[in-house]
């Protein structure tokens, strides 16, 4: 019978694996590269993470378990405006900090990976899909209209995003987090309009 992986030691050779692609491109993992890159032996990567896709797949779900927190915090706290926004406003700064950047990179072309190999589900392309659920989500149990809450929800993310690609490739923190605060300023408004909009 085959041993089984040390549940241990495989968490933190992930950690060490998504620490050594800060600086290199997700297209790049290879077992022989990320043992030189761990000190390691491709045949631990191997007992441990299985075939090469087996390891994306490991890398990208590493990746975006770290969002879930501020999700499900929002969630379980009763639902205001502010709360709302403030969770919003949490997973902005989290994107900002500098030792996150390189992540937001991993993440951005974990997704595009997906797009170009169908076959490798790892749940990169998933994360946009439930970021725009959670806001949805969060929208309606304020009382926003569903049709509604649905554009709003996209509108928001969607120029988040954008300025997380901004951050990335540009590196202006200035002019990105101002116009984050912008985004979610006029978000605020828009939401407050519809909440205080008689009922028809």
């Amino acid at each position: 019978m085959p041993r089984r992986a040390d549940p241990e030691r495989k968490p933190a050779m992930l950690a060490a694996i998504i620490e050594a692609l800060r600086d290199r491109p997700l297209s790049s993992v290879t077992f022989r590269s990320l043992a030189e890159a761990l000190d390691v032996s491709t045949f631990a990567l191997v007992y441990h993470f299985g075939t090469h896709d087996e390891l994306v797949v490991e890398i990208v779900q590493g990746l975006v378990a770290r969002q879930q927190g501020i999700i499900e915090a929002e969630r379980s706290a009763p639902p205001t405006l502010d709360a709302h926004l403030e969770a919003v406003r949490e997973s902005w700064h989290g994107a900002m900090q500098p030792l996150v950047r390189p992540l937001l990179r991993l993440e951005m072309e974990a997704a595009l990976l997906e797009v170009v190999r169908p076959d490798l589900r790892a749940g990169a392309r998933d994360v946009h899909a439930r970021w725009l659920q959670w806001q949805t989500d969060s929208l309606e149990r304020l009382g926003v209209p569903a049709d509604r809450a649905a554009l709003e929800s996209r509108l928001l993310v969607d120029q988040l995003y954008g300025l997380q690609f901004d951050l990335v490739i540009s590196g202006d923190d200035a002019a990105v987090e101002s116009l984050s605060q912008r985004a979610i300023d006029d978000y605020r408004e828009r939401i407050t309009a519809v909440l205080v909009e008689p009922s028809a």
